[in-house]
């Protein structure tokens, strides 16, 4: 992918549905972009990378180690999905930006934390 791909290549839509005692979780990428042959394939970086997803160059049946990279992106991006609502509504992914210092805020610290160092919440 290059970077003029990454607009459109990049949307995605998650949805999140209580079923009963469940949470159902999906995500969707309509418009996702990817290859398995020619362009950066060729590279040996990019090519071990699908070699090593099993998905490199062409398959018996057109199109179907495109269909899996496909699937195996957009299943990396639901596990980022999950574990970023998980920190988010557990409080972990402002707790740990404090804990890093990343408190500042145009020129200005949180209350509570300092430039030294910072504390958990």
């Amino acid at each position: 992918m290059d970077s003029t791909q990454v607009v459109s290549s990049s949307n995605c839509i998650t949805l999140m549905e209580v079923i009963g005692n469940d949470l159902h979780v999906s995500s969707t990428m309509p418009s996702i972009e990817v290859g398995t042959i020619g362009g950066g394939t060729v590279l040996q970086p990019q090519g071990a990378c699908l070699e090593l997803l099993g998905v490199r160059g062409a398959s018996d049946i057109a199109g179907s180690n495109a269909s899996e990279l496909a699937a195996i992106v957009c299943a990396t991006v639901l596990a980022g999905e999950l574990s970023i609502m998980s920190a988010l509504s557990t409080g972990h992914l402002v707790r740990s930006h404090m804990k890093h210092n990343r408190s500042k805020l145009f020129g200005i610290y949180v209350s509570g934390f300092s430039q030294q160092g910072s504390k958990d919440l």
